[in-house]
């Protein structure tokens, strides 16, 4: 399969649908707890995303930083 199995897709695969019903899960179960897992994603990346973002701004400050002491010191 080329492409990832959306939430309607999941809940309504016969396959699936036979084994939470073996399992005893019922489909606002395992919507809940997809749901829950992809915010908690979001969430993950959202954080990941500000790290590095915030890394980038403190280089390109750094950066300025030595760039300004080095012109100080030769026009010193």
């Amino acid at each position: 399969m080329d492409t990832e199995l959306t939430m309607r897709d999941l809940t309504g695969d016969p396959l699936i649908a036979m084994m939470m019903r073996a399992d005893g899960v019922a489909q606002q179960e395992l919507t809940g707890l997809l749901h829950r897992v992809a915010r908690q994603e979001v969430e993950r990346l959202q954080t990941r995303l500000r790290q590095a973002r915030a890394d980038e701004f403190y280089s390109r400050l750094d950066t300025a930083r030595e760039a300004r002491v080095r012109a100080a010191r030769r026009h010193s």
